[in-house]
């Protein structure tokens, strides 16, 4: 756990709070994408190029760790 925690916090350095929750708001109030769809332009534009120059041991647990994160903030905006 001590692996994911780092994690976390790692990953919390490479996007900010606000700026996740700004993404999932406008495509929320937007209803221009499925929550679906939103989660996966966000992946795609936002994180999968920040983690690809990482040690490739590390992008298990940051991975996760994302998701963790991410997880978080959508129980508590929607």
């Amino acid at each position: 756990m001590e692996k994911l925690s780092a994690s976390v916090s790692e990953v919390a350095d490479l996007i900010t709070y606000q700026d996740l929750k700004i993404k999932i708001l406008r495509a929320k109030i937007s209803k221009m994408y499925t929550l679906e769809q939103a989660i996966k332009i966000y992946q795609s534009t936002k994180y999968s190029g920040k983690h690809s120059n990482m040690n490739n041991r590390l992008v298990k647990p940051v991975h996760a760790a994302y998701h963790q994160l991410f997880s978080e903030v959508l129980k508590n905006e929607l």
